[in-house]
């Protein structure tokens, strides 16, 4: 994760629980605030009622994982903490990642992807009605 952090601090944790915006999928809970730095911080709460570490440890890998794979689209300055549900143990990869684009989404925390350059030129030395030089 190139351009994110650990969010560690309890006090980090409580103020984005309390100042943060969220939105509840099948599998997650995504919380997001705005935080004055550069880079976004990432937290993921996994408490002892998702089982033993080694299933709690698997899910935190996973959401990782899918985190990771969406990365690029999210805009710098989030506090995000992804809270699991128990069903994101047995839950499929790539419907994880879609919940989490979902979520970013609603929450504003993604960018839109850039628009295709519709101005018809082909690239450098191309000329407009398409005589070449």
């Amino acid at each position: 994760m190139k351009h994110t952090v650990s969010l560690k601090s309890t006090k980090a944790f409580s103020r984005l629980y309390t100042k943060g915006t969220r939105r509840s999928g099948q599998f997650v809970t995504v919380t997001v605030a705005e935080n004055r730095r550069r880079q976004n911080r990432l937290g993921i709460p996994c408490s002892v009622k998702l089982g033993k570490a080694h299933y709690r440890n698997r899910i935190r890998r996973r959401i990782k994982e899918a985190y990771r794979c969406e990365e690029e689209r999210l805009r710098a300055g989030l506090d995000i903490m992804i809270t699991p549900k128990q069903t994101a143990y047995d839950c499929d990869f790539t419907a994880l990642r879609r919940e989490l684009v979902w979520a970013f989404g609603k929450l504003g925390g993604v960018l839109p992807k850039p628009e295709p350059d519709k101005s018809g030129t082909r690239g450098a030395g191309a000329d407009t009605d398409g005589n070449a030089q």
